[in-house]
């Protein structure tokens, strides 16, 4: 048996038709949410991120050996929720945004300071909203009557370089976000980038950050301005469109070449 499960909510991707595209081995499509029973396969690739706020697609997949995950239950697990996140980037003491859980925390807001509200779990970039200080307890109103505070609330910093660092095991790809009207919109939503690099120290950080992750694949964002560092994201499920299309290299077919099974 020589083939790979791709496991997603939803088949109709560029990541899926580009692994599809350059597959020399069989694909199979499995969605968890499916009721359907998990074939057998001699490699899992795991695309599913959480959004949906449970577990199920994971629990699902416990019975499977690690050795056979293209990135580890463990590591998704880990990297699904952006407080979990946050506290293993404080444990390791690598930079981040300060940040409130609006769950458990009643943050302390400077009426004429802008701030970021995130979903909990990442939504590809949907949900983010940036509100001013004096607007924040009126929009936490709103969202208490939705019985909805998953989110967290960090201060809005403008004027900062961002990067996107992929790394596939010992590969890395720098790209970085060109200026654009919606200072929100990433590259599913219209933003740009172009290929960039990033200094040595910047990189040995981002490398430590790697290993105790434990993720084989994965894309880092962070902003960088001058000497200060800003790590806001370590997504383990990031798609390639961009990648590919800016840098020009084939990842679908390095992230098959470097797949278990």
């Amino acid at each position: 048996m020589n083939n790979l499960c791709i496991v997603a909510k939803n088949e109709e991707t560029y990541f899926i038709k580009r692994l599809s595209d350059e597959a020399t081995r069989e694909i199979i499509f499995f969605n968890p949410w499916s009721r359907q029973t998990l074939p057998e396969a001699s490699a899992y690739l795991i695309r599913t991120s959480g959004i949906y706020g449970d577990d199920q697609d994971l629990e699902i997949l416990e019975t499977i050996s690690e050795k056979k995950c293209f990135n580890s239950l463990r590591t998704l697990k880990m990297f699904r929720d952006k407080v979990t996140q946050f506290q293993f980037f404080a444990q390791l003491g690598i930079p981040c945004i300060p940040w409130c859980d609006l769950r458990i925390q009643l943050p302390q807001v400077d009426p004429n300071q802008s701030y970021l509200v995130k979903p909990v779990r990442g939504q590809g970039g949907w949900g983010i909203q940036i509100l001013e200080g004096h607007s924040v307890e009126g929009w936490m109103q709103e969202q208490r009557l939705k019985n909805d505070l998953s989110y967290v609330l960090q201060p809005f910093l403008q004027n900062r370089n961002e990067y996107r660092y992929f790394f596939i095991g010992d590969k890395t790809i720098t790209l970085k976000r060109l200026p654009q009207k919606n200072v929100m919109a990433n590259f599913t939503q219209g933003g740009k980038a172009e290929l960039s690099s990033l200094n040595v120290e910047v990189e040995t950080m981002l490398k430590k950050l790697i290993k105790a992750s434990g993720a084989y694949y994965g894309a880092i964002d962070l902003f960088v301005q001058g000497p200060e560092v800003h790590i806001l994201e370590l997504n383990v499920v990031p798609g390639i469109e961009q990648l590919e299309k800016v840098s020009g290299e084939n990842i679908a077919k390095i992230i098959l070449g470097n797949l278990v099974g």
